[in-house]
């Protein structure tokens, strides 16, 4: 089954751009898609400990509200620099720009990536 959604071919899952009559939007992304949520995040990995790796997840889809929700982040965390893992389908493109703006502002890594919950979620 894995191989046979490699062999497929763009023109079988999105219409060619010269027949717009039939484009209609493919379906890549969930209706449900959650607003972006911000977590400090610990690792738990054994043995880390004292200096066990911390980063501040970034998931969900971006809405306007999205930079303010960063900034009262970092506010919190005062003159921590911790990198943002970022997981995201995108949303809000003015959002998006400001959330860059805030993360060159403050110097902060970002990656793209997923962070995995053990025992507890974030909040």
């Amino acid at each position: 089954m894995a191989m046979a959604a490699f062999a497929a071919k763009a023109e079988d899952v999105f219409p060619k751009w010269s027949d717009l009559t039939t484009w209609t939007e493919p379906k890549v992304w969930s209706d449900d898609i959650s607003p972006m949520r911000f977590a400090v995040v610990r690792s738990s990995a054994t043995g880390c400990e004292p200096n066990c790796p911390e980063w501040i997840s970034a998931e969900g889809a971006i809405e306007a509200g999205t930079p303010a929700q960063l900034k009262r982040i970092l506010k919190k965390l005062g003159r921590r620099k911790l990198p943002i893992i970022v997981s995201s389908p995108g949303g809000n493109v003015d959002a998006a720009l400001q959330l860059g703006r805030i993360i060159r502002k403050n110097k902060l890594d970002i990656a793209v990536g997923i962070t995995k919950f053990s025992d507890v979620g974030p909040g």
